[in-house]
């Protein structure tokens, strides 16, 4: 089995909404809507008018196939909303990205908002990432107040942003498209495959880890075929 990461992503896929998946995106930055990686295709976050209304993030198309369904509320927490905020620029505009990530519009970031922010829109390897903030954390905030202003955020030569776009090969994820031999095929070896795709090891499938498996096993061309 190849898994080809898509350039363009499947109609097919969004439609796929439920409650309770969060956890599992969450885990490896992926979409909650279509379960692909959220880097990998215009990422955004829901508002209502300029605020918004959780801290999730989701793919653009996907949030735009829901509001012209009428479902128009993020599938992660169920919250309403009514327009979508594409992610800025991490590089070009650190400032706006800030804002953005800023979800409870305090003017700081926490550790917990850096990191979804950043998995948002890089392929970070959560482990990974959540370690380089710990070890860091204390360079990154000086006045020790437990947040990152933008100042701190984008400071010369020490900030965070800075440490991250620097650090980015050693933070990324290993394997960016799951290799054949890692997963085993459904139809020849159906105990290995359910066994890989259990990843908590509760020995069970939930509905929302059954329906990442089979899209992470089967979406294998740009039109999910």
């Amino acid at each position: 089995l190849t898994i080809i990461e898509p350039d363009v992503l499947p109609d097919w896929l969004a439609p796929t909404v439920g409650q309770g998946n969060l956890a599992l995106a969450d885990q490896h930055f992926e979409c909650p809507t279509c379960f692909f990686d959220l880097y990998k295709f215009p990422a955004g976050v829901m508002r209502k008018g300029r605020r918004r209304v959780c801290d999730h993030y989701i793919h653009v198309q996907c949030a735009e196939y829901l509001k012209k369904n009428k479902e128009t509320r993020c599938p992660a927490c169920g919250v309403p909303f009514n327009t979508i905020k594409k992610m800025p620029d991490l590089i070009k505009d650190g400032r706006e990205w800030f804002t953005v990530v800023d979800a409870d519009c305090s003017g700081n970031l926490t550790q917990d908002e850096i990191e979804a922010g950043m998995g948002a829109v890089l392929p970070m390897d959560r482990v990974k990432l959540r370690k380089a903030i710990d070890m860091n954390w204390a360079d990154w905030d000086p006045d020790g107040d437990g947040t990152i202003d933008l100042n701190e955020f984008l400071r010369d030569g020490k900030g965070l942003r800075e440490f991250i776009l620097r650090n980015l090969s050693a933070l990324s994820k290993e394997n960016m498209v799951a290799r054949p031999q890692d997963v085993p095929q459904l139809d020849s070896h159906p105990l290995e495959w359910f066994e890989y795709w259990d990843q908590d090891g509760s020995g069970t499938l939930e509905k929302m880890e059954i329906i990442r498996a089979m899209i992470k096993s089967f979406c294998v061309n740009n039109n999910g075929a």
